[in-house]
């Protein structure tokens, strides 16, 4: 399992799908947005720490559903790193009166590296591009609040490559990014064939 990492608006899905395509590997649509929306929830809504969590929790349970029925080789275009970034940046440092909320973060944060190290074979973060391109559904235009889920996310990632792959894209070329993330991606798919250690690269 593959897949591209990283805030809203950084060109995920578009690599994804091209790197599928190039690659002849199913793509999976993981787009947090219709998952949420599937299971009765609006995702860019203003809303509290608590029901962030909840549509967070049902959201990763139906991503790990969705993941030990798809074919394989496979790219998508979100992991539970991205939900840890989404989730974590909702919290502020006064944000958590309530003891068993910080601990139910605590657990979702926890089961979203399981997850991760448990399916997951390589994650390429895509670093957020110098134009912001608006779309309904999507988080409005604020720099600061998609760095500050990037961040988050590439910690995230940190957390994992003991066992993940990861790689990082820092060009905004997208024909570039689209040949970097294929040669990652067909190298760990070899490596796997042939039974070999996990390479990190940084």
């Amino acid at each position: 399992m593959f897949a591209f990492v990283g805030a809203s608006r950084t060109g995920k899905t578009t690599l994804a799908k091209a790197a599928a395509e190039t690659l002849g590997w199913h793509y999976y649509d993981g787009s947090f947005g219709l998952a949420a929306k599937r299971l009765g929830f609006e995702a860019v809504r203003p809303q509290t720490v608590l029901e962030r969590i909840e549509m967070q929790e049902a959201v990763l349970g139906d991503h790990v559903l969705q993941l030990e029925s798809l074919p394989r080789p496979c790219i998508t275009d979100r992991t539970p790193l991205d939900y840890i970034g989404y989730t974590l940046a909702e919290v502020g440092m006064h944000a958590l009166e309530d003891t068993q909320l910080m601990h139910r973060i605590h657990r979702f944060v926890e089961t979203c590296l399981h997850v991760t190290r448990q399916h997951y074979d390589t994650v390429i973060a895509c670093r957020p591009l110098a134009h912001y391109a608006e779309e309904e559904g999507k988080p409005p235009v604020n720099p600061a609040y998609q760095w500050h889920v990037q961040w988050i996310i590439e910690g995230a990632m940190n957390q994992v490559n003991d066992v993940v792959q990861d790689a990082y894209l820092k060009t905004d070329d997208h024909e570039l990014r689209l040949e970097a993330a294929v040669e990652v991606f067909a190298k760990q798919f070899e490596e796997r064939l042939a039974g070999r250690e996990f390479l990190t690269l940084h």
